[in-house]
């Protein structure tokens, strides 16, 4: 049985911003090679306290007393095992050695308090299935596959591992050794053909519950979440003036209540903003500048004047957004509190009681009740408001009486004329000549068809000043400058990920990310630049994470084609088109000629040109084709082993199944031509590159179905790994390996 990848094995992994567990930082799919980066990319920290923590499990919104999302009966679902190790004896090699005989995928990494002299470690496998159910079925579960990898490693792990919200430390503490991370390929736990019988911890007194080991006892901490607190408390008293969204707010916060001292701060508080609000009354009512008396008050802020003449807010302009209890204003697509609407709207009049009082509503209230949504995306193509519908994970259902709000905003354009385009057109053909012609097609597709996924990206490369931010810049008006994102490779990589919203995503300057970098940008970037998967997570800074759908166009830039971003051989997903031509190529008066057009309406030609162009003979699901500048981009990142070991397989005639020592056997005849590679094969700290090298060269694992427990075969009375090439099917690499005279 040939092993999967462990790059196909992708848990669901949820980050918290620290111990405390207030806030996730993500909770998303990670293939274990995004896991590994993740880990890696941890900023350097100066203490313990200061680590985010991981765990692969689904959490809800269910908080402690203490605001702690991280807790057993917050747990939804489970999709892996972690376990702790740190007994200080163990090497983290001899647990990846086991496993590994196990054919079990697993990310080890040593823990941050880890030292060479007193190994400590955490192992992470996961499940093809996701375990759901009930808090206590689930810790169940969970503490079944807990123990079956703790029997694979002899029953080292610690008790902890078993409990079913606990999370665990990642990254780097300064003055500490960087962290040791091994990424095996296998199945998963829950694939395993004969699992060993799961061993438990002895436990004895006193069990100790995840809330027990949550304590909030960092005074600095606390003082800091007072600070917090006053100033909200000073914004509502300005925004809103309600008492009970004052008390709301307190009650949130019951660790600064139970101190005395922090009631009073709350309680002068609330004093000094209400005599700022009064203050600030006063002047408006004197005709004083808003901005006088009032910057000195908690939360104070200086509030918008619409200019005379300006449309007014009204209550066509909201929605109310159920999920976040917030209400969008449809101009802009930003979210407004219920104090602010309330603050621009008049109440609601529905009409008299029994006394003849007037009955009305608060108009966050009447948005509730008469304009709500369900649900925001960003779907182009989509009406603002999409009834009947909203979006699961993986595109529209049907779904009767509920509505979502379409956060997409159409491009206005200018009239143009398509046959006065000629000078851009010339622009792009002067910069990248023959592959032009595609480059002109591609940006035309996302004028035409923002809705629908072009499965490859543009890499558009050469040096500085050739005109290439020229070639984009009537684009962006074509498709709407808010719907064309730019960011950097940095950008890419980090938590808040709002550039999804694009029709065009443009990544500048990918280069000099390092070889670690280079690697991790671009596995990160295969879910972006195409599709499945057809919807993505969206998580903005002071919004709720959200569905959106994957129709995002990539535009890669950079002036370095030696170190820039890493392309394998066999990539699908990239069209490169590179430049020849240097900034002294072009005068000063070229580049004047040009944005002069351009001002003179030559972008609304150019945008007039790429929504006519005939897109007839355009595939946006098809590879696209592959360029001198692709492959001169594939042999920069070529590993001197890969080639050698091309060699010497090619002297083997490139069998169909393979050993090492068949390999090393083949060095020492034709050393003449194989140098010093048989040393290198020949050297233990290598062997686990072997593997990989294989894969490489187009050669897998084949286990043998006979020996389960470590997969080996029997090769001239010794246990060895066997290797098949990768495009025989399974019954052929048993034929091929069983060839080499193995019974």
């Amino acid at each position: 049985m040939t092993l999967p990848s462990v790059a196909r094995i992708a848990p669901l992994v949820t980050i918290f911003a620290d111990r405390f567990g207030e806030r996730i930082n993500a909770a998303r799919v990670m293939e274990f090679a995004e896991l590994e980066r993740v880990i890696r990319a941890a900023p350097l920290v100066t203490g313990k306290d200061a680590l985010a923590l991981l765990k692969l499990a689904r959490f809800g919104e269910v908080r402690t007393a203490k605001n702690c999302l991280r807790h057993d009966a917050n747990v939804l679902e489970v999709f892996g095992v972690e376990g702790d190790y740190d007994g200080e004896k163990m090497p983290i090699q001899d647990a990846a050695e086991a496993l590994s005989v196990a054919g079990v995928a697993a990310l080890l990494y040593t823990s941050p308090t880890h030292t060479p002299e007193h190994p400590r470690w955490r192992v992470i496998v996961a499940l093809s299935t996701p375990l759901e159910g009930s808090p206590d079925q689930l810790r169940e579960q969970r503490r079944h596959w807990t123990g079956v990898i703790n029997a694979i490693l002899g029953g080292v792990l610690k008790g902890e591992s078993f409990a079913l919200s606990q999370s665990y430390y990642f990254g780097r503490i300064r003055g500490r050794p960087e962290p040791e991370i091994i990424r095996l390929s296998g199945v998963c736990i829950d694939q395993m053909e004969q699992p060993p019988a799961p061993v438990f911890p002895i436990t004895s007194g006193k069990k100790k519950s995840a809330a027990d080991s949550e304590r909030f006892s960092d005074d600095g901490i606390e003082a800091d979440r007072s600070a917090d607190l006053l100033a909200r408390v000073g914004k509502l008293v300005r925004e809103a003036k309600a008492d009970h969204e004052i008390h709301a707010l307190q009650a949130q916060h019951p660790h600064v209540l139970d101190q005395a001292d922090g009631k009073r701060a709350i309680d002068r508080a609330i004093a000094k903003a209400r005599e700022g609000w009064a203050r600030e009354k006063a002047n408006r009512a004197n005709g004083s500048s808003t901005t006088n008396g009032a910057s000195d008050d908690i939360g104070g802020k200086e509030e918008r004047i619409e200019p005379e003449g300006a449309p007014a807010i009204a209550f066509e302009d909201f929605y109310a957004v159920m999920p976040m209890h917030a209400y969008i204003y449809i101009r802009n697509g930003e979210l407004w509190p219920a104090p602010s609407v309330n603050s621009r709207l008049p109440d609601v009049e529905l009409g008299l009681d029994n006394d003849g009082k007037p009955i009305k509503l608060k108009p966050n209230q009447w948005l509730d009740q008469t304009r709500p949504v369900e649900q925001l995306t960003w779907a182009p193509g989509e009406p603002q408001i999409v009834a009947d519908r909203l979006v699961s994970g993986g595109g529209w259902i049907e779904r009767k009486a509920v509505s979502c709000f379409n956060l997409y905003l159409p491009p206005q354009r200018k009239p143009g004329d398509a046959d006065q385009a000629d000078v851009w057109i010339e622009h792009v053909h002067r910069v990248y000549g023959n592959d032009s012609a595609h480059i002109i097609a591609w940006l035309a597709h996302r004028v035409q068809r923002p809705g629908e996924k072009i499965n490859h990206a543009l890499l558009l490369g050469g040096a500085q000043g050739i005109g290439k931010d020229t070639i984009l810049e009537p684009v962006k008006h074509a498709v709407g400058p808010w719907n064309f994102s730019e960011v950097s490779p940095t950008q890419i990589l980090g938590r808040f990920n709002g550039f999804l919203k694009s029709v065009i995503l443009r990544v500048s300057e990918a280069r000099d990310l390092g070889e670690f970098d280079r690697f991790g940008f671009y596995d990160h970037m295969k879910a972006i630049i195409a599709a499945p998967p057809d919807v993505l997570r969206c998580d903005e800074k002071n919004i709720r994470e959200h569905s959106v759908f994957n129709v995002t166009g990539v535009i890669i830039t950079s002036n370095n084609k030696s170190n820039g971003v890493y392309l394998p051989s066999d990539d699908r997903r990239h069209f490169v088109a590179w430049s020849a031509l240097s900034k002294g190529d072009f005068t000063p008066d070229y580049w004047n000629r040009i944005y002069r057009w351009y001002a003179q309406g030559g972008i609304w030609h150019v945008c007039a040109y790429l929504e006519s162009l005939n897109l007839s003979d355009f595939d946006p699901k098809a590879p696209p084709p592959k360029s001198s500048a692709f492959y001169e981009i594939v042999d920069a990142n070529r590993a001197p082993e890969d080639a050698e070991l091309a060699d010497l397989i090619e002297i083997l005639q490139n069998p169909k199944a393979i050993t090492l020592s068949m390999l090393l056997q083949t060095c020492n005849q034709n050393i003449s031509r194989t140098g010093t590679f048989g040393a290198w094969l020949e050297e233990r700290r290598n062997r686990r590159q072997i593997p990989h090298r294989l894969e490489t060269a187009g050669y897998v694992p084949v286990r043998n179905p006979s020996a389960p427990k470590d997969g080996y075969w029997i090769v001239s009375t010794k246990r060895q790994a066997v290797y098949a090439r990768a495009e025989l099917s399974a019954a052929e690499q048993l034929a091929a390996v069983r060839a080499l005279g193995v019974p």
